[in-house]
């Protein structure tokens, strides 16, 4: 059943966009656009074949996407020499600035026409080539492959790669709930329904392997008024490794419309908007965590994945970044005649063996919280009074999902981090078993958003907790979950 403080999505969406323009509390309402006409590009020249400056093709941008990912792995890997981490991030570096020089992306959103639907009722997004779950062009991305051919059911396949692994050795869980988000909002575009998710409810009954395929299986359980009800099943290796429900309310074109002209006059308005990972430097250094050049590189991946997503900058450009991201990956595997990199013990080897990673690595290596690790926001961990912990977070560009909002999915992710680690003793290894997270209010990019998770209930090997995460006096969502000690603590 649906919390009734739950607050529709139409109204909240309003109430935070526009501000009241008279006082008989009538919205201020932006007026409605072809959707052709929505963006931000202002003075751009026309793009011909030929041209220095025709934008980058969507295969040319999925190639860098692709060896970007490469990339990320080889950020996570002990053995890799500090001389190939820091003139890697110097290399990057200079290819994120080159692309700082181009303008935004506009995006787009509304019905489309598709193979499977010819008379265009299933909803585009925009930009759903650069999802931060399922975007082949968005080096974050694992990328879930969906397919929502299926009226009112999507099957989506994934094979997460060593980057997404949780301190166990499996799949961060947070993670795997974001991807079932991903399949859930794809059923939905395909019903034609644009919506937002509302509560999202997982319970992880075993541990998700990387480097196998994972299958996501969500469907559309019942339809009621504007609120839609869904299910999914995850499997893997032949087994049900988790279930998960959702309810999400439909938001309809129009705010989907308005949300995205917002969006893009921000982009186009604010030219010295806040970079992919502003305030967080500090943040760190203040905790003492020296810039390795472990940590170098992954900052420059995280800042290039950024900028790749959002920028609108020419082929030539993208071309140029394959050719030298290529370079750095065949200079990493030894391929261009360097010495190669040693081969990690099994012991080291993030998700392969399911073998807990060795202190301080569980921290630096984290999906979520990990500054060596590149598709980390990365979430910046405080400790409070005895096992609450406080975060900061700002999300980039790399982690947007509706129009200049983070993905919902991504949030799930971030309090499966936060709350896990309110465990009574910090050197325990646990697993989450449930993880139930509430929208209250939208999720805004570039903006430093705050957590705190506390520790409810502590019943042998099983904690319970919940936290939530606010957009400076705005709350933003609410979550509880279940984690599991992997060995009992003593008597």
């Amino acid at each position: 059943m649906t919390n009734t403080r739950n607050v529709h999505y139409s109204r909240f969406l309003c109430h935070i966009l526009y501000k009241k323009s008279s006082p008989s509390g009538c919205l201020r309402r932006v007026p409605v656009l072809r959707v052709g006409s929505i963006g931000l590009d202002r003075g751009q020249e026309t793009m011909t074949p030929g041209n220095s400056l025709e934008k980058a093709s969507k295969s040319t941008r999925r190639t860098l996407a692709a060896v970007l990912r490469a990339l990320n792995l080889e950020a996570v890997n002990p053995a890799a020499p500090a001389d190939f981490l820091r003139n890697g991030a110097a290399d990057l570096e200079a290819l994120t600035k080159r692309m700082k020089e181009h303008p935004l992306r506009r995006r787009r959103v509304g019905f489309r026409k598709t193979e499977s639907d010819l008379e265009g009722r299933e909803f585009d997004y925009g930009m759903q080539d650069l999802s931060p779950l399922s975007g082949t062009s968005n080096p974050l991305a694992p990328p879930v492959r969906v397919d929502n051919r299926a009226e009112r059911h999507a099957v989506g396949v994934v094979t997460f790669p060593a980057t997404f692994a949780s301190p166990s050795g499996s799949l961060h869980n947070g993670h795997l709930a974001a991807a079932i988000d991903e399949v859930f909002g794809a059923t939905l575009a395909r019903l034609g329904k644009p919506a937002m998710t509302g509560i999202l409810d997982v319970r992880f009954d075993r541990a998700c392997p990387i480097e196998k395929e994972v299958r996501i299986e969500g469907g559309v359980r019942r339809i009621s008024g504007s609120t839609i009800f869904t299910e999914a099943t995850v499997f893997a290796e032949g087994r049900s490794l988790a279930k998960a429900d959702a309810v999400f309310f439909v938001v309809g074109e129009i705010t989907l419309r308005e949300l995205t002209v917002e969006r893009n006059r921000r982009y186009g308005l604010e030219e010295t908007r806040p970079g992919p990972d502003r305030g967080l430097a500090e943040g760190h250094a203040e905790m003492g965590n020296a810039r390795t050049p472990r940590r170098l590189f992954a900052q420059a991946l995280r800042s290039i994945a950024s900028e790749v997503v959002a920028r609108d900058a020419p082929e030539a450009l993208f071309r140029e970044a394959v050719v030298a991201t290529e370079a750095l990956v065949a200079r990493m595997t030894g391929t261009s005649g360097s010495e190669p990199v040693p081969a990690r013990s099994p012991s080291e080897e993030p998700g392969v063996q399911n073998t807990p990673l060795p202190l301080p690595d569980r921290v630096d290596c984290s999906p979520v919280t990990g500054m060596d690790n590149p598709i980390a926001p990365p979430l910046i961990v405080h400790r409070g009074s005895g096992s609450a912990v406080t975060a900061n977070v700002i999300f980039s560009a790399a982690f947007e999902g509706a129009p200049g909002l983070a993905h919902g999915g991504i949030v799930a992710a971030a309090f499966d981090e936060l709350l896990g680690l309110t465990r009574p003793r910090q050197g325990d290894v646990v697993t989450s078993s449930s993880l139930k997270v509430r929208y209250r209010s939208p999720c805004p990019l570039h903006t430093e958003l705050s957590m705190n998770g506390t520790l409810k209930k502590v019943d042998g090997r099983q904690t319970s907790t919940r936290g939530t995460l606010q957009a400076g006096n705005r709350l933003v969502a609410d979550a509880e979950a279940t984690f599991v000690a992997k060995d009992p603590p003593p008597n």
